[in-house]
């Protein structure tokens, strides 16, 4: 008998992550599906078409969809007989959860995506009740770094023994074997020509990602590189105004915004330098893009925010600088840009650091020994029978 297991997630989310979880896990132990809040773009659904996944799309604008969205979830649980729920972001976690709880369904797992504490208005003041509520429901919680982790028992006070660390995997292997026609559509798509060198971000417009430091960086490196160009990657979100009216200073043919793209592994790989740098250490929850350009061998300016500032080093993996400094981060790409043995090892060390600490088949292993363990308890404590469904009053 297959362990059904069901996954709840939002669009806003990077789905390649989750089509190397259908690839990898285990099928002859596992019977995957999905339902999907849909709020905009995503490959997702067609990839799990192609695998012949069952998947339920429900259209999701915002809270007041919250109601249907539980009752729709509630039904496909007790329908299919679901023995695990593996929620993703706040949304589908307290639909799914609650929908779970009636359902009779005894698993229910949160991979935490968000780090914190984040100050109003970067969040509103009533969602740390959300997430305590969540991880009350929780049978367990997936802290994908240290600093989640760290947050989970001092910010929310969730029981430790709930918390499992289990860290964003990667296929590595995707971000090296790029075609150089994969990167010339990129080029061709977002008019990127023969300009070097590249600079690139990937971050969202909220202040905490640091984007509006990048720019007076980038402009200052205009005077000594005039045909250098500026790339921002995931460009949307709450302060779009505020870069809006920087990248007013910067000319029009020096910068692209990109709001999605889903081939990231050729994306990288027309940067010369990449930048992320979060403007404090803890609201960061993963950092994937931090993993991401290592991997794909891009030379890098970071600040240390989850999860590299548990092995970054300053001048062995990436250049590191201070928080909120568009001096420093200037002075970091034309660092990288004119020492071309520092260069190299940046790129050599980071890609080994990578391959060592966030391959997607240690991942799949611990998904894998997470259901088990959890499906095991609930067994031993219910016998083998499946779960009863309770019916909401």
């Amino acid at each position: 008998m297959k362990i059904r297991v069901m996954y709840v997630m939002a669009t806003n989310l990077r789905s390649k992550t989750f089509e190397w979880i259908c690839r990898d896990l285990n099928k002859e132990k596992f019977e995957l599906s999905f339902i999907i809040f849909d709020q905009g773009k995503t490959n997702l659904v067609e990839y799990l078409v192609t695998q012949n996944i069952p998947c339920l799309s429900i259209k999701y604008s915002g809270i007041q969809n919250l109601f249907w969205a539980t009752w729709q979830i509630y039904h496909y649980c007790r329908r299919n007989k679901i023995d695990i729920v593996h929620a993703h972001g706040v949304d589908p976690c307290i639909a799914s959860f609650i929908a779970a709880y009636f359902a009779g369904v005894k698993i229910r797992i949160q991979t935490r995506h968000h780090g914190g504490p984040f100050p109003f208005p970067l969040r509103s003041p009533w969602s740390g009740v959300y997430d305590r509520f969540i991880n009350f429901l929780s049978s367990k919680i997936i802290a994908p770094s240290q600093n989640v982790k760290n947050l989970l028992v001092s910010c929310d006070k969730a029981a430790p023994n709930k918390i499992v660390l289990i860290r964003y995997g990667f296929d590595l292997e995707a971000f090296t074997n790029v075609s150089e026609e994969n990167v010339q559509t990129i080029r061709d798509k977002y008019n990127i020509g023969n300009v070097a060198p590249v600079i690139g971000v990937i971050a969202r417009y909220v202040e905490w990602k640091g984007v509006h430091y990048i720019i007076p960086a980038f402009q200052r490196l205009l005077e000594d590189y005039p045909s250098a160009f500026l790339v921002l990657a995931n460009a949307r979100g709450r302060d779009s105004d505020v870069i809006h009216r920087q990248l007013q200073s910067i000319p029009d043919d020096r910068y692209v915004e990109i709001p999605f793209e889903d081939d990231l592994f050729s994306l990288y790989k027309i940067f010369d330098v990449f930048v992320h740098v979060p403007i404090t250490p803890t609201q960061e929850a993963s950092g994937q893009v931090y993993v991401e350009s290592l991997a794909a061998g891009i030379p890098s300016v970071f600040t240390l925010a989850a999860p590299v500032d548990e092995f970054v080093i300053h001048n062995k993996h990436a250049y590191v600088v201070d928080y909120q400094s568009s001096e420093q981060i200037y002075t970091g790409i034309k660092t990288i840009l004119e020492n071309h043995s520092l260069r190299e090892s940046l790129v050599c060390n980071g890609y080994q650091e990578v391959q060592e600490r966030f391959n997607i088949k240690s991942v799949i292993s611990s998904l894998e020994t997470l259901y088990f363990s959890e499906f095991e308890t609930i067994k031993r404590g219910r016998g083998s029978q499946r779960l009863p469904r309770v019916h909401p009053s």
